[in-house]
């Protein structure tokens, strides 16, 4: 039997029409990155002071609307949660997911250099089973309140159907996630990170404290921004995505476009898209990449992958591979790597610093590989503060 619903109500327009003129693909690397997903621990400390959201009412109960869906009320502020890419939204408001598909994609290397933030995965409840990792029942068997996984990814790469879709979000908990930061197809709308952000903090109402993240982030951006070089002496640079393999002669490059998370820290640095105007869907032959030339070529492993690992798959392979060696970016150690399609708050500023030590070495200083080697007198932004952000020491 059903649980007593925390939803109140769901707009007609949640599963019907939307969810039924889903595109039958991903956008660039959302399918891949999706099949693995992001969980977290529960976590016992305080949420913040609740304020009532757009939407709100007199009786308590508020609304979060998130597009292309549809709009949720919810008379209390929901307890568990299931997230995927949306799990460093909960790590930056001290509220790791209670439920998640996988636990190797937490972007610990950075929450670990941030002060009194903790974490523990061994309290993730991990949920598998069934076609692309979900079952309907492993989520009767939970129950979250709120499961922040974008349903057209559950028609895609689960096998569900609408029915599936509106049976739980009736029985269980309403679908409140997206493909954030990049479209599915080009007509559905989507978020680019603080717009992802803040819908999750109205979710969880921690709006005061997604306002002092939002706030932070702009000065820090700002400042680094005023510190760049003219934009005539930008290099032009591309994203290389889904792994780097110079002996099959094809490449997966991306247009660079602050809104896409794999792009994001690039289109911030100023730097021109190497393959501006061009159709570069799918993929292209070394001969597009030769063509092209980029000053700047970047991939988005920041998170994952260790600097030595970086240096052993991509810098190497492409310095050793007669064809690859002769690419501008190669011959002048120009291979960097930012943030990809995990990023979050916290993530997103370490991805930045990075990126603008790599770029701009000389406005910055140099990039030690590591996160954690960054002289603190050399650091763009203050760990301490982000912590404090994170606790909601506002």
């Amino acid at each position: 039997m059903p649980r007593r619903r925390k939803l109140l109500a769901t707009s007609g327009s949640l599963i019907a029409g939307v969810i039924a003129g889903c595109a039958s693909g991903g956008s660039e690397d959302e399918t891949a990155s999706e099949s693995e997903m992001v969980g977290g621990a529960d976590t016992t400390s305080a949420p913040a002071e609740s304020e009532t959201a757009a939407g709100g009412s007199t009786d308590g109960s508020y609304t979060v609307t998130v597009k292309p869906y549809g709009s949720h009320t919810f008379e209390e502020v929901p307890e568990t949660y299931f997230a995927s890419v949306w799990s460093g939204f909960g790590v930056s408001l001290d509220m790791l997911p209670t439920y998640g598909g996988r636990t190797d994609k937490i972007n610990g290397k950075f929450y670990d250099l941030v002060p009194g933030l903790e974490y523990d995965t061994s309290e993730i409840t991990v949920l598998t089973g069934g076609k692309g990792g979900f079952d309907k029942e492993v989520f009767y068997e939970h129950e979250p309140d709120v499961i922040f996984l974008d349903p057209r990814y559950l028609k895609q790469q689960a096998g569900w159907t609408d029915q599936d879709i509106q049976e739980i979000s009736t029985n269980v908990g309403p679908f409140l996630g997206s493909q954030v930061h990049q479209p599915i197809n080009e007509q559905d709308p989507y978020y680019d990170l603080y717009g992802a952000f803040e819908k999750f903090a109205e979710v969880f109402q921690r709006q005061k404290q997604y306002r002092a993240w939002e706030e932070y982030h702009s000065q820090i951006l700002s400042d680094v921004q005023s510190r760049l070089p003219p934009e005539d002496e930008r290099p032009t640079a591309t994203s290389l995505i889904r792994g780097i393999n110079p002996a099959s002669g094809h490449f997966m490059p991306v247009h660079i476009e602050e809104n896409k998370s794999n792009t994001r820290t690039l289109a911030q640095l100023g730097v021109k898209d190497a393959f501006e105007g061009q159709n570069i869907d799918g993929e292209v032959g070394i001969e597009a990449v030769l063509q092209a030339d980029p000053d700047v070529i970047s991939t988005p492993s920041l998170c994952m992958d260790s600097h030595e690992d970086f240096v052993n798959n991509v810098v190497e392979p492409m310095e050793s591979n007669d064809q690859t060696s002769q690419l501008t970016a190669v011959q002048e150690g120009n291979l960097v790597r930012t943030a990809g399609h995990y990023i979050d708050p916290i993530t997103d500023l370490f991805s930045l610093e990075a990126g603008a030590k790599q770029l701009y070495p000389e406005k910055f200083g140099e990039w030690p590989g590591p996160a954690g080697e960054v002289p603190e007198d050399e650091q763009l932004f203050d760990r301490q503060r982000v912590g404090e952000l994170v606790s909601g020491d506002l």
